[in-house]
């Protein structure tokens, strides 16, 4: 969910309320066959499978050439559908990170959506390998991620895959946000002190605040997150957030 889009100097709050009904019961449905390993949900398989150039282990991916290098379709019979708006690779220290966003193009919400990023060398083999979930998706919405592996440089290819979980009803945008410069952390960072405020009347648990780095064309460059314990209708919370890119000029944030 976008909340807010923050610039050096200007302040552009957006609010988005999904048009659904939201009576009854959660309307979490399973709709698929294979498990996910670690949390043992029964899920759809793989709906999206990306080949990423690793030639340049250290920037943007041209989102145009993104449904050239996908190796399986976007959209299953099921409804699900996603596709990724934007990729970039970059090295800090010992690590390999990948930051991109994530849209629901489906018919309808999407629950734990899992994230795989992987890393190979010449022989196929894995040799690492990171993954994350998207907690919730509307149709049509956005959300930023990040992964992240050793930096290795025995690596010849690596890929991203997208497997839903469960389909679920539209959810409303209950929360806002705002943040602006914090120099708590020196020079060599940008730091955020953001607030986050309940506009809902349910209490809201267990919130990650989500937050993309944008440079001066509105490129992705880092993505940093805090979490918030809960929010009662009414309640704000301070959070932080931080990026070494000291090429970002404003920032977006989402809830997840």
């Amino acid at each position: 969910t976008l909340v807010a889009n923050k610039g050096f100097g200007n302040m552009n709050m957006v609010k988005l309320q999904a048009e659904a009904d939201m009576g009854g019961s959660s309307g979490n449905t399973v709709i698929g066959e294979e498990s996910h390993r670690d949390i043992g949900l029964k899920v759809p398989a793989t709906v999206l499978d990306i080949r990423i150039p690793v030639e340049n282990k250290d920037g943007f991916i041209d989102t145009e050439d993104l449904a050239q290098i996908s190796d399986a379709p976007t959209v299953r019979e099921d409804g699900n559908s996603f596709s990724v708006e934007e990729l970039r690779l970059f090295c800090s220290g010992p690590a390999w990170y990948l930051v991109g966003r994530l849209k629901n193009t489906g018919q309808h919400g999407a629950e734990l959506t899992l994230v795989t990023w992987e890393v190979g060398g010449e022989d196929k083999e894995v040799l690492a390998s990171a993954g994350g979930y998207v907690r919730f998706l509307n149709p049509g919405e956005i959300k930023p991620f990040k992964l992240m592996v050793p930096l290795r440089t025995d690596v010849t290819w690596c890929r991203l895959q997208v497997t839903p979980g469960f389909k679920a009803k539209l959810r409303p945008v209950e929360l806002q946000g705002s943040a602006e410069t914090y120099a708590d952390r020196g020079a060599a960072y940008i730091s955020l002190l953001g607030q986050v405020s309940n506009h809902g009347s349910e209490r809201q648990d267990f919130i990650k605040v989500m937050v993309e780095f944008l440079d001066e064309c509105g490129r992705l460059l880092d993505v940093d997150w805090a979490f918030l314990n809960y929010l009662d209708p009414g309640q704000s919370q301070s959070f932080t957030v931080y990026t070494p890119h000291l090429q970002t000029s404003r920032w977006q944030l989402y809830f997840d």
